[in-house]
């Protein structure tokens, strides 16, 4: 998480200035907070469960205040295009 951090970071501040200062926070151990707090891992037991989460990780960049993309496919980071 700390290496994809340090690159969402970089890359925020070269291609979506305004993005970036959303993540900004006033903490003595970060500058930027980019994850949940408490991450945990979720077992994917089922093939269906599977394809839900993968589903909801593909159109997260498309809705709400992000709006990175057009399409799960066309963001850069994405996976959808696999």
């Amino acid at each position: 998480m700390k290496y994809m951090s340090h690159h969402i970071q970089k890359d925020l501040e070269i291609t979506h200035p305004h993005i970036h200062e959303i993540f900004k926070v006033d903490l003595e151990t970060k500058q930027y907070y980019f994850w949940q707090r408490d991450s945990m891992p979720i077992q994917l037991y089922m093939p269906k469960v599977e394809f839900r989460k993968s589903e909801y990780v593909h159109n997260n960049p498309l809705h709400g205040k992000w709006s990175l993309a057009k399409s799960p496919g066309s963001y850069v980071y994405s996976s959808a295009h696999f």
